[in-house]
């Protein structure tokens, strides 16, 4: 299975964030989160790489990827502004990371309110990767 790029950078660029790095203290996890893990923490899923084609048939070296998030917390508030400073690291940035050349990040909050059991909220979130290199 092709490890995908755009995942590790965005990681990378969440725990570049001085404020997540912190709270969250590398619980950033692909699909599945430790049930039984602390909070807060986010798992994340992405598409392949999507590729545009010239007319000549060959692939654009720039590509997109669509990823999910859900930031899991105790609470609300906590959920809310981590989501917000999540998306901030993310939104629109650009350069170069992880091996590749990252040319935007969009980033679209989830649906307003979250999900709450009673112990636990889920905000979702998603980004739209655009990068080389991919």
């Amino acid at each position: 299975m092709n490890e995908n790029k755009a995942e590790f950078a965005v990681v990378q660029i969440l725990n570049g964030n001085a404020t997540l790095a912190t709270e969250l203290d590398g619980r950033i996890t692909p699909l599945l989160r430790d049930e039984n893990g602390t909070l807060p923490a986010i798992v994340y899923a992405g598409s392949a790489p999507n590729r545009q084609r010239y007319l000549d048939g060959s692939f654009m070296d720039i590509a997109t990827v669509d990823m999910s998030f859900e930031l899991w917390a105790t609470n609300y508030i906590q959920a809310k502004r981590l989501v917000s400073i999540a998306v901030g690291a993310l939104n629109n940035f650009s350069g170069n990371i992880a091996g590749i050349s990252v040319l935007t990040i969009d980033c679209e909050a989830g649906p307003e309110g979250g999900i709450w059991d009673g112990d636990e909220m889920v905000v979702e979130f998603t980004a739209k990767v655009t990068a080389k290199g991919l």
